[in-house]
């Protein structure tokens, strides 16, 4: 999992299909978010993909061990493969990340990551 930190964004564009996913006004989900995380006393997860609500339903359920759950998603699950990409907005009222599944839409992707990630650095303007 790659990081990115910012410490102002209005606006936040999906990495990958290019969907707005946050402006002052609202957040929309992309197809390609895996979660929203905001950082506060205890910490609650806005946005989790399906699958991921699944696979860690005790934690997700039980709003008391959303911390718990990201430490699991960051430091664990997600952070040793490339393909994910992770941004993190600090200085607001409160912190809050963004996982996105840079493979998404991509198929062939999901085993190599690393080529994918290559091949979209150029097509990026």
């Amino acid at each position: 999992m790659k990081e990115l930190g910012f410490n102002e964004m209005e606006n936040l564009y999906c990495p990958v299909t290019g969907h707005q996913v946050l402006d002052p006004e609202q957040f929309n989900p992309s197809p390609a978010l895996v979660f929203n995380y905001i950082k506060f006393e205890g910490g609650s997860f806005p946005y989790l993909r399906e699958d991921f609500k699944e696979k860690f339903s005790e934690y997700y359920m039980n709003e008391n061990h959303h911390s718990t759950l990201y430490k699991i998603l960051t430091e664990k699950e997600l952070n040793n493969s490339g393909r994910y990409l992770w941004i993190t907005l600090e200085g607001h009222p409160f912190d809050t990340s963004f996982c996105f599944d840079m493979t998404f839409g991509n198929e062939q992707s999901k085993d190599n990551p690393a080529s994918f990630l290559k091949l979209r650095k150029f097509q990026v303007k």
